[in-house]
């Protein structure tokens, strides 16, 4: 406890420090001041996937025109990352807003040595299934859409997934069962992108819609080795309450279906550190996933704050498999600490529960 204390006050202290010393300001003077500068951000995260990780994070968030109040805030970050896991994480990404929000553009790019656990395909895998496997990823991604009408934007994503460098354990159940993607697997694909966006602020919203709806078409004409589609939607409503401090309800809805052999990793994973928390990310995963989830979000006092969270969801080959007999529960509860007042930067503290599993997870910006 008492070294999960001190991490914790080393990335307070540090965002704190950096933020308010020519870095992301509080204040709109200061944004125009430092509109080309950087801010080094010192890492500390935690999540069962990862255990704890130590790095560095570049984060820069701007404005084209700081006197256009009708285009929301764009953000570009870097980060590396060691964890306790003997993982190597190293990604920059951006979301770019263009003048008028004309264009949206997204995008990640990734590499990884990632030692990871496979319990099986299916929503009813035994933990005694547990199994490592290691690897290399080399993935991206990246979302161009133009703005078709106020808030309303459509455009194409392409993806590209390489998995390499497989090391499995002995009589692995990967390669007892062959399972698609087992020792290995390239995939690329693309397709088009629905996506109407009322959300005031991107990283922490406290009014507004999203709804987005994506279809990925993979195939060998595109450089990969497998065809399948894949379809998702992400819906997300925020409500701000009517109080003295700030209040805000918030709810997803995701959608995952994929149809056709599709590698093991490129299935539907139920898990993570952003919808259904408490479950290992991939604890469960098969063809198709659906989960809904809401959040209450609360100040307490200055830059400190609080929420509360409970979801539910679940994994089935088949649309028709899905029973609500069988659907897994994820709550919890985290705390806040805004580095960025104004952009409403946070770094957050969850532990989530679900069924005979929990997860701490120590992050920087919310879940959704």
């Amino acid at each position: 406890m008492i070294k999960w204390f001190l991490a914790i006050l080393f990335t307070i202290s540090a965002s704190t420090s950096l933020f308010g010393q020519g870095g992301v300001s509080d204040s709109t003077s200061a944004q125009k001041k430092d509109k080309g500068s950087w801010v080094p951000l010192p890492v500390i995260l935690a999540s069962p996937e990862n255990g704890v990780g130590f790095g560095a994070l570049g984060l820069r968030l701007f404005k084209f025109d700081y006197e256009n109040t009708l285009t929301r805030t764009s953000n570009i970050q870097a980060f590396v990352i060691y964890t306790t896991r003997n993982q190597l994480l190293l990604s920059p990404s951006y979301t770019i807003f263009t003048p008028g929000e004309k264009y949206l553009l997204t995008g990640e790019i990734n590499y990884n040595i990632f030692p990871d656990f496979f319990y099986g395909i299916g929503d009813d895998t035994p933990d005694e299934n547990e199994e490592e496997v290691e690897y290399n990823i080399l993935s991206f991604e990246h979302r161009f859409l133009k703005r078709i009408k106020p808030n309303f934007f459509s455009g194409f994503e392409f993806r590209y997934f390489n998995r390499f460098n497989i090391e499995r354990e002995d009589q692995s159940l990967l390669e007892q069962q062959q399972v698609t993607g087992f020792d290995g697997s390239i995939v690329a694909g693309g397709g088009p992108v629905l996506v109407y966006d009322t959300r005031d602020i991107i990283v922490n919203p406290s009014s507004g819609h999203y709804l987005e709806f994506s279809a990925f078409f993979h195939g060998e004409f595109l450089g990969g080795e497998y065809n399948f589609e894949r379809y998702r939607i992400d819906a997300r409503k925020y409500f701000q309450l009517k109080s003295k401090r700030r209040q805000i309800l918030a709810f997803q809805f995701v959608g995952n279906f994929v149809n056709g052999t599709a590698p093991f990793k490129q299935l539907s994973e139920l898990g993570g550190d952003q919808i259904m928390r408490g479950y290992f990310q991939g604890r469960f995963r098969d063809q198709h996933l659906m989960a809904l989830q809401g959040e209450y979000r609360f100040d307490i006092w200055r830059r400190f704050g609080a929420v509360v969270f409970a979801g539910l969801g679940d994994v089935a080959n088949e649309f028709n498999d899905f029973d609500f007999q069988n659907i897994k529960p994820s709550y919890g509860g985290g705390l806040r600490f805004a580095v960025n007042k104004k952009e409403r930067v946070n770094v957050r503290i969850d532990f989530g529960v679900g069924r005979e599993t929990t997860g701490f997870y120590f992050n920087i910006t919310e879940a959704f």
